[in-house]
């Protein structure tokens, strides 16, 4: 029977395996992927507790705006006539749990940060958000730029 630490590196060699086998089969197009890895931001979403850390900044756009500058040292640009955010993460590193502890190395990941960052802020807004990465540090070693639309 193996034990509880093996049976961890099972689970953890098991979902390297099949991210990097998805991430390399050769779909029609990147549209047939983009969905799924989007969708899957939520297992980051409900981790980190997300709801908890947004829940004082519903209906508080600004404010959370100013967290974020603060707090994760983002560089925001918000142009409320238009509804588009820009943020800027100002990091020299990718924030993806995945890159960052080398079990994929795929630009394809960015479709979670959309997912994670259009859950964000359709929780704070309450309504539907359209999200790009515009820029990532995986495609080009380089700040993550979001493309945060207000609908």
């Amino acid at each position: 029977m193996p034990d509880q630490s093996m049976e961890q590196n099972i689970i953890e060699s098991w979902t390297k395996c099949y991210l990097n086998e998805t991430m390399n089969f050769n779909f029609t197009n990147d549209f047939q992927l983009k969905p799924i890895i989007k969708k899957c931001s939520i297992a980051h979403f409900r981790t980190a507790n997300m709801e908890k850390v947004l829940e004082p900044y519903v209906g508080k756009l600004d404010e959370f705006l100013d967290y974020v500058g603060k707090e994760w040292k983002q560089n925001i640009e918000y142009d409320k006539t238009n509804g588009i955010i820009i943020a800027d993460e100002n990091k020299d590193y990718c924030v993806c749990p995945l890159v960052k502890n080398n079990i994929i190395q795929s630009e394809k990941l960015c479709s979670c940060s959309e997912g994670f960052t259009e859950k964000m802020f359709s929780y704070i807004l309450q309504k539907k958000v359209k999200v790009e990465v515009v820029r990532s540090w995986i495609r080009d070693h380089k700040s993550c730029i979001y493309k945060i639309t207000i609908k």
